[in-house]
């Protein structure tokens, strides 16, 4: 398994078997990629550098950097539309969600978003993105249905699907953030320990 060590500059394959380290792969120089998801056949990890602006491609057999694109405002968080062969990408600064491809990753498409996109999944095909400026989330559907936009509470900052569920978490107003079902009006949070 891969674990991307943000302060190290690196990505560490660990062996499943024992856990211990056995290999390690570089981004490029000057980057500090801070997020890491990996396709669905596991060998490309896409790393993102939420300071540089960039988006790497990073074949996890050998290492070496596949592709590379300079996405500007801010990366925070990328995810592998399986369905839809693309890679979707939130831009906390300019506001969009980028679709691009996974090999050459070129923008095929703008997603608008509110302010300062922030952590993606996708649940029936809808795209849902925490909306952190806005206190929302964004439901995008991916098959040209309609979208919405839903009010989760205070700087929404990721997205989970688990079962047939959506959970958001999201900065309360106290130390510890809080988390909502998505598709929920409830106005209640669950306090997170």
């Amino acid at each position: 398994f891969y674990v991307l060590t943000s302060a190290d500059k690196m990505v560490k394959v660990f062996s499943v078997a024992n856990y211990k380290q056995v290999d390690f792969f570089q981004p490029p120089l000057n980057d500090a990629p801070n997020f890491m998801t990996i396709s669905p056949d596991g060998r490309s990890g896409y790393l993102l550098d939420e300071t540089s602006g960039f988006i790497t491609r990073m074949n996890l057999l050998s290492g070496e950097i596949m592709a590379r694109s300079r996405l500007n405002y801010r990366p925070s968080h990328v995810l592998y539309l399986e369905q839809q062969d693309a890679l979707a990408v939130s831009l906390s600064l300019s506001q969009p969600v980028l679709l691009l491809d996974p090999l050459t990753l070129e923008t095929r498409a703008r997603i608008s978003t509110g302010n300062s996109p922030q952590g993606l999944a996708v649940f029936l095909n809808q795209l849902y993105i925490a909306e952190a400026g806005d206190n929302t989330v964004s439901v995008i559907g991916l098959s040209g249905a309609e979208s919405s936009r839903q009010n989760v509470g205070m700087r929404a900052r990721r997205v989970q699907v688990a079962g047939d569920q959506v959970f958001v978490a999201a900065r309360g107003e106290g130390p510890r953030p809080r988390i909502f079902l998505a598709g929920e009006d409830t106005g209640e949070g669950i306090d997170s320990e």
